[in-house]
């Protein structure tokens, strides 16, 4: 057979597909067993247009040049990586608006007694409108759990099953002669069908947003860490295996797919990560509104206004999850209220509290500690210096304060990240500790 010219066009197509639909592993096989000797690393370079694949017709070889002018007429040819993630986190945020509607649209129809959409019995439901004789010869909650398990109506088992359906569908959306239970049935069918396309939709995210950012195919999204604690949330809620709709039609099915749900967010890098701690992790250089900066340099932030109380619910986050803190925190006793709280004890354990220039901490007053206060740190680490230093000279001009404005008198003055730099331990407590 003959090479053709239009191979390298062809293998660079099939690879992005594959690798835009969430098949990594093909994608660069598409190269890796279409040429002898072509290496993950050599189809990575093609992918990100560092070199181009040419065919010598004469010779009938392929060959791998870095000629500019080459890559520079492949480039219409590489997919616009930034651009498909873009839109990608538009649809799941889409997704995840349109499911918020249909649990607020269920939980406000004021004549139902259930308002857990993810929770309640299908048949208590129809016992509010009819009597258990009458439920014998109406089955339209029976359609709503075979669609609820994923089934297409089973139609040969219920004659008529589609009309009936159909019908229902039309009195919610037209709100023509419409039955309480209609609406409760309608919105909790396209809420699980909702879970499902944010399901699908966040695991092929995942894997593609983590594979274009790690090998340099597309840029970092701001504040994503944000929008998919948001989606992982939904996920993890949904999973949860003690809730259902006590329908013999849906349950086991149900139970089955949350445990897939639960499979599926331990292989992805954000959801194992959630579904670990509670909270997933983020770059302090985004420019969150505030948040908390662990001794190691780890960063859990938020978006909010001043009364949001962001460092209180991060805290609690952190407590209600399985990261080595949350263990930590209920070996310590730490409780929701109280004076052992989450938000203290990260206090006392020199995690530092960030709210836009004001970035301040509690330490103790001896460099050698007491047995008291041995969790307490003396001054802020080295590596929270590093990345203070980072984050206030990228947003605040090399300037922030150590106190929250509520707490600041005419008498504090603010830190220069240029003098914080050439601090040692002593001249660092005595920057960072009020008394």
């Amino acid at each position: 057979m003959k090479i053709g010219s239009n191979l390298p066009e062809l293998l660079l197509s099939i690879a992005q597909e594959h690798i835009l639909n969430g098949d990594i592993e093909k994608g660069i096989e598409t190269y890796t067993e279409s040429l002898c000797g072509f290496t993950k690393e050599y189809a990575l370079m093609v992918l990100k247009n560092e070199a181009v694949l040419t065919v010598d017709d004469e010779n009938q070889t392929v060959n791998l040049l870095d000629d500019i002018q080459l890559r520079n007429e492949n480039q219409n040819h590489i997919y616009d990586w930034n651009d498909i993630l873009s839109e990608q986190l538009k649809y799941l945020v889409n997704l995840e608006n349109i499911l918020k509607y249909y649990k607020e649209t269920f939980e406000n129809v004021r004549e139902l007694r259930f308002r857990d959409i993810e929770d309640y019995s299908l048949y208590d439901m129809m016992l509010d409108y009819y009597t258990e004789e009458q439920l014998k010869n109406i089955g339209v909650h029976n359609l709503a759990a075979k669609l609820i398990k994923g089934d297409d109506f089973a139609w040969n088992q219920y004659g008529n099953g589609s009309k009936v359906w159909e019908q229902l569908c039309g009195n919610v959306e037209s709100d023509i002669d419409v039955k309480f239970y209609e609406k409760a049935l309608y919105y909790t069918v396209k809420y699980v069908d909702t879970i499902k396309i944010i399901h699908k939709e966040y695991i092929k995210f995942d894997k593609l947003y983590h594979f274009l950012i790690d090998n340099g195919l597309a840029k970092n999204i701001l504040f994503i860490e944000q929008i998919i604690q948001r989606i992982c949330y939904i996920l993890k809620s949904f999973s949860n295996i003690n809730k259902s709709y006590h329908h013999g039609m849906c349950d086991e099915a149900l139970v089955d797919y949350k445990k897939q749900i639960i499979a599926d967010m331990q292989n992805a890098v954000w959801g194992k990560e959630y579904f670990d701690n509670n909270y997933l992790l983020n770059n302090i250089e985004d420019g969150y509104d505030a948040g908390w900066l662990s001794p190691d340099g780890e960063f859990i932030g938020a978006n909010g206004d001043s009364s949001s109380m962001i460092h209180m619910y991060i805290a609690e986050d952190i407590f209600n999850g399985n990261s080595v803190y949350g263990v930590q925190m209920n070996k310590d006793g730490v409780t929701t209220y109280g004076s052992t709280s989450p938000e203290r004890w990260l206090e006392t354990h020199g995690w530092l509290k960030v709210h836009h220039d004001e970035i301040y901490g509690y330490f103790r007053w001896n460099k050698t500690p007491d047995a008291d206060d041995e969790k307490q740190l003396y001054c802020p680490t080295e590596k929270q210096i590093e990345l203070i230093c980072k984050y206030v000279d990228k947003y605040y001009g090399g300037k922030f304060y150590q106190a929250p404005l509520i707490l600041r008198d005419h008498y504090d003055k603010p830190l220069y990240t240029r003098d914080i730099k050439q601090m040692d331990e002593i001249a660092l407590h005595n920057a960072f500790s009020h008394y």
